[in-house]
């Protein structure tokens, strides 16, 4: 995974959680390495920070895809939701888990907004809504971000 953030903090957290969690994960503060990067082809995802200093993030997740096979993530105001379910990789979270750090309150269980949240991060990456590779629905359980570092 390639994890491309200016803010120091954030980085650093995604990426030790993701190192945690198993996968192998390369983290630059601007998009000035990419290529150097990505010319291996071992990257499946990279998660862009829309708001780079140096560069324009979106530019970035646009070009990426016409030069390399690999799926993007952009994150836009430090994305609450992908920080949470980056940070707990391969662990099913309830949707009240996901929704608390969002809302800042108790938010009954039949509340299906995360479901709408959920479905518009898996669209960023361009997740197959029907078959999600990155993001996978937990019968009676909530949501897990399985993404495979070494997968195409």
């Amino acid at each position: 995974m390639l994890v491309i953030d200016d803010d120091p903090g954030v980085r650093e957290i995604i990426e030790a959680s993701l190192a945690q969690a198993g996968f192998r994960v390369t983290a630059l503060p601007d998009g000035k390495r990419i290529s150097q990067i990505l010319w291996g082809g071992d990257v499946a995802v990279a998660i862009v920070d829309r708001s780079l200093r140096d560069e324009d993030g979106l530019a970035i997740t646009r070009r990426l895809p016409e030069r390399y096979d690999i799926g993007i993530a952009t994150v836009s105001g430090r994305s609450k939701l992908r920080e949470t379910l980056v940070t707990h990789a391969n662990r099913v979270l309830s949707r009240d888990q996901l929704l608390n750090p969002l809302c800042d309150r108790h938010t009954p269980a039949f509340d299906r907004s995360i479901d709408v949240k959920v479905d518009r991060l898996r669209r960023k990456l361009g997740d197959d809504p029907d078959n999600p590779r990155m993001i996978r629905t937990v019968r009676n359980g909530g949501y897990v971000f399985v993404a495979d570092a070494t997968a195409p």
